[in-house]
């Protein structure tokens, strides 16, 4: 008869901790994959300040392209036709920057709430675990 009991509570402590160690294992699981989106958010943010340094370059080398083409062809800088010009050249240059940022930042905030997700569903799988391995010993 002991030796009964004795096999029924190992049973009963190999399942706990068999539920415990998969909750915890779960929770492990989770929370590299949020790390590893943290990590590609900061990737895609860097990515999109790359973009817009880019897109602000070609905005100046199209500037400093219609300037030369201003004084090719006879006009001033001061004409109000070449200001005009260089002004939506501008803007249009630091509106692409900007779209390229915006674009990078909502992409990097959807990665890090995935991750705050993947942590939480992480914990519960541990809690999950932890219940699992009480009921196990009670059951």
């Amino acid at each position: 008869m002991a030796w009964a009991q004795l096999a029924i509570m190992a049973g009963k402590g190999l399942s706990a901790y068999g539920s415990y160690s998969a909750g915890k294992a779960k929770k492990e699981d989770l929370y590299a994959q949020a790390r590893a989106l943290i990590r590609n958010a900061k990737v895609t943010r860097a990515a999109s300040q790359r973009a817009a340094s880019d897109e602000r370059k070609l905005a100046d080398l199209a500037i400093s392209e219609a300037i030369a083409n201003a004084a090719a062809s006879g006009a001033g800088a001061s004409d109000p036709t070449v200001i005009n010009l260089l002004a939506g050249l501008e803007a249009e240059g630091e509106y692409r920057a900007l779209s390229q940022m915006f674009l990078g930042e909502e992409e990097a905030e959807g990665m890090e709430i995935q991750a705050r997700y993947k942590r939480k569903s992480g914990r519960a799988a541990k809690r999950a675990g932890v219940l699992g391995a009480v009921k196990s010993i009670f059951s």
